[in-house]
């Protein structure tokens, strides 16, 4: 299975700077392939691109609980960062939660089909929503 992390909002150097290290952390703790999506610089820039988004290939089912607990392991470092996770028809928050509301959750989400990958999505709470398109 796979799964998708990306942020909700606008991308910071310093957002970008932490989703490398989520990266790190993901690629770290499973046997699953991690790309790092990157935004070009701006022309003249001499800085690389800054990290947009992250897709986890190859996260086997076994994999689920592992991947949960390091995200919210890396949101726990990271506490102005706010986590939603979806697969299928559950969707949650990962922030704050016991060792019993976990272990609940990622049971209901490693019950969901194989072809259905996980999404993550970060928001800064920091930063202001962007306005929603019509």
């Amino acid at each position: 299975m796979d799964a998708n992390i990306t942020f909700d909002g606008p991308i910071s150097s310093s957002d970008s700077s932490h989703l490398t290290e989520l990266a790190n952390l993901v690629e770290g703790d499973s046997n699953a392939m991690v790309k790092l999506q990157e935004k070009p610089a701006d022309r003249g820039s001499k800085d690389g691109g800054i990290a947009i988004a992250i897709a986890v290939i190859g996260l086997g089912i076994s994999a689920v609980s592992t991947f949960i607990s390091t995200l919210t392991y890396w949101r726990s470092k990271h506490e102005k960062y706010s986590l939603s996770v979806t697969r299928g028809s559950v969707t949650f928050t990962a922030d704050n939660l016991s060792q019993e509301e976990l272990r609940s959750l990622v049971s209901l989400l490693e019950a969901q089909p194989p072809t259905i990958p996980i999404d993550v999505k970060i928001r800064n709470k920091d930063n202001p929503q962007l306005p929603t398109q019509d």
